[in-house]
């Protein structure tokens, strides 16, 4: 139908070309042939527009390598990226096409009893970051079951992120996404601990404004997955200490090795580190209560961010209120040479030997 309708408007609105005219066309669109091969992405790009040109969005079959590059595109600027879809002049796959692909563990529903003395069955939400799947999942990245041990031990890296705040509708549960979702134990307890401060206030959900990120990283292996998310406004050492132990937990039952907890130095981080010490020494390894040999879980800051706050805190010394007084001044003393022969400075090797042969002869 659409192909008779297409032919109808050609034979009634179409312009008929001369031969001059007609050889230009024929010429661009050779010329874009020869340019851009089939098997590059230049040449999937312009055969997806001349495709997505000529059917209904609806009926539009997009190739996986042009979904990745919307996905990079959308990641870097959903603002741009709409604006190029909404205008016309590039034909890009819909957001809800683009959504299909980023979430690929639905999320499921699931009944549970709370407070079992008053036998009240609630149906809440799958935890948005520890789940079935995901832990599937990383058993096929990792191949637990032909790696070798020392491949096993891994590294849980936790941080926040900050995301957009807004509402997603789940068309899998009929739940939004998007309120604040930290364990089921600790949700309960923020909405007691609302209600209690301001009894007249309704209590509402809030919004997520953070997220709290999970990945496994192998130790002696290149096995980098992220692992569990979990909404937040603000993360505390208090939140943080069941959620990571849940995490470890998960880990070593599916056959990885939990080595090292790894995080920056973020208030709520050092708090989680500080709940683990043990009399007044330097804590900097705790006890693996779910390893099966008596093996440590090491806390270790990141590198790069211990860097950045070491350049911070020399930048601000002596700054505002003088709270921070980390530069000493020291009074140089002049000493001579070690050879009267002038050296290039570019020889290192030059200047090494002249150095050593004049210090043979003095001592």
């Amino acid at each position: 139908m659409l192909k008779e309708k297409i032919e109808e408007t050609v034979q009634s609105s179409g312009v008929t070309l001369d031969d001059g005219l007609n050889s230009d066309m024929c010429t661009i669109v050779n010329d874009t042939t020869i340019n851009h091969p089939p098997d590059s992405f230049a040449g999937l790009f312009w055969n997806q527009q001349k495709e997505s040109m000529q059917k209904n969005p609806k009926q539009m079959r997009w190739h996986p390598m042009m979904i990745k590059w919307c996905m990079h595109l959308k990641m870097l600027s959903p603002a741009c990226y709409n604006s190029l879809r909404s205008s016309g002049v590039l034909k890009l796959p819909s957001e809800r096409t683009l959504r299909d692909y980023t979430n690929i563990i639905k999320a499921s529903t699931v009944n549970i009893c709370f407070f079992q003395k008053l036998f009240i069955h609630i149906s809440l939400q799958a935890r948005s970051g520890l789940q079935r799947d995901v832990d599937e999942q990383l058993l096929k990245e990792a191949d637990i079951d032909s790696t070798c041990d020392h491949k096993k031990f891994v590294a849980l890296l936790f941080d926040e992120v900050k995301i957009k705040e807004d509402l997603v509708y789940n068309k899998y549960t009929g739940e939004m996404i998007g309120f604040i979702n930290v364990t089921d134990i600790n949700e309960y307890l923020l909405a007691y601990e609302r209600s209690c401060s301001d009894p007249e206030q309704p209590c509402k959900p809030k919004l997520a404004t953070h997220m709290l990120v999970f990945m496994v990283r192998g130790i002696c292996s290149s096995l980098k997955f992220p692992y569990a998310q979990f909404p937040v406004s603000s993360a505390s050492g208090d939140i943080l200490h069941p959620i990571v132990w849940e995490c470890v937990e998960h880990l070593e039952m599916i056959g990885l090795k939990v080595l090292s907890f790894v995080c920056d130095g973020a208030s709520c981080n050092r708090k989680f580190y500080k709940m683990h010490e043990i009399g007044n020494g330097v804590n900097y390894k705790v006890k693996n209560v779910y390893a099966e040999e008596d093996r440590p879980i090491f806390l270790i800051s990141d590198i790069p961010h211990l860097m950045k706050t070491a350049r911070n805190s020399w930048a601000n010394s002596y700054a505002h209120s003088n709270s921070k007084q980390l530069w000493v001044s020291y009074n140089f003393t002049a000493h001579h040479k070690a050879t009267s022969c002038r050296v290039p400075p570019y020889n290192f090797k030059s200047h090494t030997t002249t150095t050593c042969d004049y210090l043979q002869e003095q001592y």
